[in-house]
């Protein structure tokens, strides 16, 4: 043992050199947090986007298959459309059971519903704008082309009326 005897030096980190690599490694981490935090907010709004996307699609292909699918067109207004779709008890006059109607609300935003017969749902919600064109009034009515704003993009589809029949 070497008591009392005197160290040239001393190995190890001063106390600047230590907090300037707590410093650092603060700096490095609050980047990695903020990074991750971004990324989080990506992803979260990519996902929201593409369930407008996938709902969009949806009421695309609601509206065009009605039409397709359709036997005539009942009437139209500024804000809906009524479509017949079939002649269950072939007397040749529409009923509530066999026809569809879309129609919105008008707000902004607002929603477009669909109503089968008495039973109404909504199917496009943040609905900006809504229209509706056709060449012949109802009952002559033989192409529709609808145009809906949501979320500030215009979408739009058309159909004959009656084209899959």
């Amino acid at each position: 043992m070497n008591i009392g005897r005197k160290v040239d030096s001393i190995t190890g980190f001063t106390l600047i050199e230590m907090l300037m690599a707590i410093a650092i490694f603060s700096v490095v981490i609050g980047g990695l947090f903020t990074i991750g935090d971004y990324v989080s907010a990506r992803v979260v709004e990519s996902r929201r986007e593409s369930k407008r996307i996938l709902e969009m699609a949806n009421f695309l292909n609601e509206f065009s298959d009605s039409l397709e699918d359709g036997k005539g067109i009942l009437y139209v207004s500024a804000r809906e459309i009524g479509i017949w779709l079939n002649d269950k008890d072939g007397d040749g006059r529409p009923y509530a059971d066999e026809t569809v109607s879309f129609l919105w609300d008008g707000r902004s935003p607002g929603t477009v519903y669909r109503r089968v017969g008495y039973e109404e749902k909504g199917v496009m919600n943040a609905v900006e704008a809504f229209e509706i064109a056709y060449d012949f009034p109802p009952p002559q009515t033989t192409h529709v082309l609808m145009r809906i704003k949501v979320n500030g993009t215009v979408y739009q589809t058309g159909m004959a009326v009656g084209a899959r029949r």
